[in-house]
């Protein structure tokens, strides 16, 4: 997702917002350290031994929050879980 953000913000038209959700956090900093990037929002939900229900729940919760409100709804969410990849992109147009 790195280069789509990369190509979104040098656009012009669009605004976007890095958010993390801190998962994996050893590769998300060495991968945001080689292309440049800092999220916008760090949501640090991530808890040692959580199920897929109680992270969905903190990031929901999270994301409602006053910081990141000005993001919600502009955003493209990458994840992965299971070996199966999900990327959305929610009111962009």
């Amino acid at each position: 997702m790195a280069p789509v953000y990369a190509a979104l913000k040098q656009s012009g038209g669009l605004k976007p917002c890095l958010i993390s959700t801190g998962q994996h956090r050893h590769m998300l900093d060495q991968t945001f350290g080689v292309f440049g990037l800092t999220p916008d929002i760090e949501l640090n939900v991530m808890q040692p031994g959580q199920g897929l229900p109680d992270l969905t729940a903190r990031i929901v919760t999270a994301m409602n929050s006053d910081a990141a409100r000005p993001a919600a709804g502009r955003h493209f969410a990458a994840g992965r879980h299971h070996h199966r990849s999900r990327v959305r992109a929610r009111g962009l147009l």
